[in-house]
């Protein structure tokens, strides 16, 4: 009796430790897989279902799993596989994979290859994590930088034209640097609107209303009219005209 009870509560323990792995491997999106290539079976932990999405009641081969393989990713994750040894027992392998459903999810796969006596490859066990976020974030990251590159050339560019126009128009070097300071701050200004705004487009009334508060009060300037958004290659360019109209003004006319 003694011997029966210790048995049930030794497979209890087995079978606590069986549902602990399988919730952590569910909470980390990570399915383990068993091929036997002497029998040509492949095995995989229940959650598969929910990675890979295949019918749970149909079999699947290591083959049919393969053929899911996105064809780019393809013949680099097979050359992966079969690059095992038995000097080289372990492969990691990152790859698109085509569900059932038709949507595309990216897989890390780690595994470790079994050989006989004869060096024949005979099992190999892994597993396999779906890092689909993680991709999507890497992408988004990318498009974000690439974004930024691309407006600071940009900004650069127009800060080179705007320099080379004040000295143009610039008679000394502190009227140079006193002009050019003013426009740079006059696009930083711009700058810090579409920022706000996420880079969607700025209103025309808040446009104007951010390049004349250096100068305006509520003696001097009344600001009315619908507050129609500007695109932001738009906004930067109408916030530079505001700029020379406002500085002229400052100048010579009602703002002076």
């Amino acid at each position: 009796a003694a011997l029966f009870a210790e048995g049930r509560q030794h497979e209890a323990i087995v079978v606590a430790s069986e549902d602990r792995l399988k919730e952590a491997l569910a909470a980390g999106g990570v399915t383990a897989f068993d091929w036997d290539l002497r029998a040509g079976t492949s095995q995989r932990s229940d959650n598969a279902v929910d990675i890979l999405g295949f019918d749970p009641k149909q079999p699947f081969s290591p083959l049919a799993f393969l053929e899911r393989v996105h064809p780019e990713d393809r013949a680099r994750f097979k050359a992966q596989v079969r690059g095992v040894s038995p000097h080289n027992r372990s492969y990691a392998a990152t790859f698109r994979f085509l569900r059932h459903d038709g949507r595309e999810v990216w897989l890390a796969e780690t595994a470790k290859a079994e050989f006989d006596a004869a060096g024949h490859l005979v099992r190999i066990s892994g597993l396999t994590n779906d890092i689909t976020e993680r991709k999507q974030a890497e992408l988004h990251q990318r498009m974000l930088t690439a974004e930024l590159d691309h407006r600071v050339k940009n900004a650069l560019a127009r800060v080179a034209v705007v320099a080379a126009q004040t000295r143009e128009g610039s008679t000394s070097m502190d009227e140079f640097v006193k002009a050019l300071n003013g426009r740079i701050q006059s696009m930083a200004a711009a700058h810090s609107l579409l920022s706000q705004g996420h880079w969607s487009g700025v209103g025309l009334a808040d446009l104007v209303r951010g390049q004349l508060s250096p100068y305006a009060t509520a003696a001097n300037a009344q600001i009315t009219g619908p507050n129609t958004v500007l695109t932001a290659p738009t906004a930067q360019a109408v916030a530079m005209v505001i700029h020379e109209l406002v500085t002229n003004a400052a100048k010579y006319g009602a703002l002076s």
